[in-house]
């Protein structure tokens, strides 16, 4: 592990002590739930349409958490669409920054992730 990758999962883990949340996690595909913490976080980003030319200016609601926390059956699984986390009686469901992104690593060694998603409900 680098000095960088290091660096990254110490500010990690205290950015998680301080300002983490626990978290719901449920698969779509089976139903399967894992709890975890996270750390919630925004995106802003924008989409030009192609045939109009107007600035479509989005947000994601992100989750961070550790990329090994995020598993189901014991097995370390990463986002697909349609999956849902919940916290504080309010669930999101996983989607794309606009990109065919559902997730992004935040570090090089992929020791962390964020998860964009949508509110629903």
């Amino acid at each position: 592990m680098s000095a960088f990758d290091s660096a990254s999962k110490a500010l990690f883990t205290t950015l998680r002590q301080a300002a983490g949340v626990k978290v719901t996690y449920t698969q779509a595909a089976s139903g399967s739930t894992c709890s975890l913490t996270a750390v919630r976080g925004r995106t802003q980003f924008s989409q030009v349409n192609d045939r109009t030319g107007e600035t479509t200016f989005m947000e994601t609601n992100d989750f961070l958490i550790k990329s090994n926390d995020l598993r189901i059956s014991d097995s370390v699984v990463t986002p697909t669409r349609g999956d849902t986390i919940a916290y504080s009686g309010i669930t999101y469901t996983v989607l794309s920054d606009g990109s065919d992104a559902m997730f992004k690593y935040t570090d090089q060694s992929r020791q962390t992730m964020r998860i964009h998603c949508k509110e629903v409900g």
